[in-house]
């Protein structure tokens, strides 16, 4: 009698809204950021302004499981999770509402998702996304660089004058609507990648990976090897 009252207990603290929906929003101070990097399915809202600030709402999370570090232009957004049943609970998440005037390079990984909320104007901008994270972007840049692995997906749109990129192990990368002058793309190991050009093309495709491209841009290299596809539409 006295063991099931125990475990009733305990499942009926489990199951309480106080131990597993609290709601924290906190307000760290943020300045000069020029990296952002993302983990562990941290949900970011990305607006480009004239100042810069964060906003982070969370549910069943504690304050102390919520990682915000700043250095030397850094910012890393992530979860700690403590004990046992870190990651329980279909409705919980980590929500940051972030401001930034510029960013020269942005990493997601482990599941973390980021939303551009306005257009993205830089010179040189380098994404990473990784581990079935997401990246939803509309990009104004000079140049680009752009790697997806592992499950990982972006969708890219805007401009630039040349993109550099890289989609490997099951990710996709759709870049169709991202206008490039120059546009070099290497797709391997079941990855996906569409692009478009204007100018030119330097298209590799490998280990089953595929490249669909679009756009008037010659195609100056092309080269395909262990069941890799180069298709034009």
């Amino acid at each position: 009698m006295k063991t099931t009252l125990l475990l009733t207990t305990a499942l009926g603290l489990l199951a309480s809204p106080a131990a597993l929906a609290q709601t924290v929003t906190l307000t760290p101070s943020v300045a000069n950021v020029s990296t952002l990097n993302v983990r562990n399915g941290v949900d970011v809202f990305l607006t480009q302004g004239t100042t810069e600030s964060l906003r982070i709402d969370a549910r069943g999370f504690d304050e102390d499981e919520i990682v915000v570090e700043m250095s030397n232009g850094t910012l890393k957004l992530a979860v700690d999770r403590k004990g046992i049943w870190g990651g329980m609970g279909r409705n919980n998440y980590i929500k940051a509402y972030l401001t930034v005037k510029n960013l020269s390079a942005i990493n997601v990984s482990s599941g973390a998702d980021v939303h551009g909320q306005t257009d993205f104007t830089a010179d040189q901008l380098a994404i990473n996304v990784s581990s079935g994270a997401d990246l939803t972007m509309n990009v104004k840049a000079r140049d680009m660089t752009v790697s997806v692995s592992s499950g990982a997906d972006a969708t890219l749109s805007g401009s630039t004058e040349r993109l550099v990129a890289k989609s490997s192990g099951g990710a996709d990368l759709h870049a169709q609507k991202l206008i490039a002058d120059v546009c070099q793309v290497q797709a391997s190991g079941g990855a996906d990648a569409k692009v478009y050009g204007r100018k030119e093309f330097r298209l590799q495709a490998s280990g089953g990976g595929d490249i669909d491209f679009s756009g008037p841009g010659q195609v100056v290299s092309r080269q395909t090897s262990g069941g890799g596809d180069i298709n034009s539409h």
